[in-house]
């Protein structure tokens, strides 16, 4: 993913949002900072090639994670909440 990101100019965050977006899945994001929000929004000066889309759907290892907001660490669920 960074690779990609960078050949585009854009950060990794700015990447997922466009990638989502692109598989028409709403996507909201969050931040406080006016600076990041202003990142947020800077998505669509770019597109993704067909084999940089295939990359990207190719790294699915069927995992799903969430933030803990009560201490802020990546829990990965994997396998058994199917």
């Amino acid at each position: 993913m960074l690779l990609i990101a960078e050949r585009h100019g854009k950060t990794t965050t700015q990447f997922m949002l466009r990638w989502n977006i692109d598989r028409n899945t709403a996507v909201i994001p969050k931040s406080a900072n006016r600076e990041r929000l202003k990142s947020n929004l800077d998505i669509f000066d770019f597109t993704f090639s067909a084999e940089e889309m295939n990359k990207i759907a190719n790294l699915d290892q069927n995992k799903r994670g969430f933030v803990n907001p009560n201490n802020n660490f990546f829990l990965w669920i994997t396998q058994f909440l199917r």
